[in-house]
């Protein structure tokens, strides 16, 4: 056996920026957004946290942000709010901790759904999604309404 060491995300600042910077292209055309960037307040809430999930946690978190963001700039109020908590990054010990990026997506939905007494239109506006956009992830996670 060969045993690979590498440096922790939170040790890895260039790569952190690079890995941002893909996550949000790949989760913009996911999302259908025109999202170019982060604002540099969200890049430094992202800078601060320990990233003990390494990867899989910040692509979760830009995941995540890029679904939340209304703008063009992924901002401090997009990102989840367990970054915002004093603390926090001493308190997570595991990637595996973190639900899914799939299923926080599944939860917005039929959460967004029910506060909207299953009215699309209106689910689609507290997302921040187009109609469309709302229909496709209702369709690809298998989530009835009935409209």
């Amino acid at each position: 056996m060969v045993e690979l060491e590498s440096p922790a995300l939170r040790d890895r600042e260039g790569d952190l920026r690079l890995l941002i910077r893909n996550f949000v292209d790949k989760y913009a055309r996911m999302y259908d957004k025109k999202i170019i960037g982060i604002t540099n307040r969200a890049q430094m809430v992202l800078s601060r946290h320990n990233w003990p999930g390494n990867v899989r946690e910040l692509e979760n978190v830009i995941g995540h942000a890029a679904m939340m963001a209304p703008a063009t700039m992924i901002d401090v109020p997009d990102l989840p709010a367990h970054l915002m908590h004093a603390g926090h990054t001493t308190q997570l010990a595991s990637a595996n901790q973190l639900p899914a990026l799939e299923d926080q997506e599944k939860a917005l939905l039929v959460s967004a759904l029910a506060k909207a007494g299953d009215n699309q239109s209106e689910a689609a506006r507290m997302l921040r999604i187009s109609r469309d956009t709302l229909r496709y992830r209702l369709k690809k996670h298998g989530i009835k309404s009935s409209h």
